[in-house]
């Protein structure tokens, strides 16, 4: 036979034919002793679509809120199409209670908490995974706030230093050595690590430690 085919975009060859682009309609011809036959060939388009949100990870703090916006892609015949913001269209899911999602916006009112938010539209899924920040509180307290000594008298304090934990807080560590002290009046009363000499009578100070960019007297 001798074989035709209408379409550049194909190639017959011994009645085997080839297209190699997607998309096509061809018409194939073969001719034998004046007989003649056709042949429709149509090859259909490749499309593909996905759903990308604008982050995969979020971390944030109580009660601050961070919107999360969704695009569906079509790829047709390996060219990528302008994405469609589809945000507000799809079904919006979180694994874990204390993190809500609507429309996009995750906010939660629980601190040092996780989980995983969850897009759907149209077949497609895609997750954010979600962290809230712990929220941590210090303090420095010391055993003694007023003092009254006599000359040549000594009086210890202790400096306790807590931590306070998505409002919990710890037992407290002694900084007292790692504190740093100070007097007002140094020449009268004097204080090295947490213990306060009375030098002369009749004479006020106040007394104060420092650590951890925390101050208290």
């Amino acid at each position: 036979c001798e074989w035709y085919v209408n379409s550049v975009d194909a190639i017959v060859e011994n009645g085997v034919v080839t297209i190699n682009k997607t998309g096509v309609n061809a018409e194939v011809a073969a001719a034998y002793k004046g007989f003649k036959g056709k042949a429709y060939v149509t090859v259909k388009s490749v499309n593909s679509y996905y759903l990308e949100l604008s982050t995969t990870s979020v971390t944030l703090n109580k009660g601050e809120k961070v919107k999360v916006t969704a695009k569906y892609y079509q790829i047709k015949d390996g060219i990528l199409q302008e994405g469609i913001d589809v945000t507000n269209k799809c079904k919006w899911t979180s694994d874990n209670s204390d993190i809500s999602v609507i429309n996009g916006t995750i906010t939660t009112n629980k601190s040092g908490v996780n989980g995983i938010v969850t897009a759907k539209y149209n077949g497609e899924e895609v997750n954010v995974v979600v962290s809230i920040a712990s929220s941590f509180y210090y303090e420095l307290k010391l055993s003694k706030t007023n003092i009254t000594l006599n000359k040549s008298e000594q009086e210890t304090i202790v400096a306790t230093y807590f931590i306070t934990k998505d409002g919990k807080t710890d037992n407290g560590t002694n900084v007292t050595s790692d504190c740093e002290w100070s007097s007002s009046n140094p020449s009268a009363i004097s204080v090295e690590n947490g213990i306060i000499t009375a030098i002369k009578s009749g004479a006020n100070a106040i007394i104060t430690a420092e650590y951890n960019d925390l101050i208290v007297q």
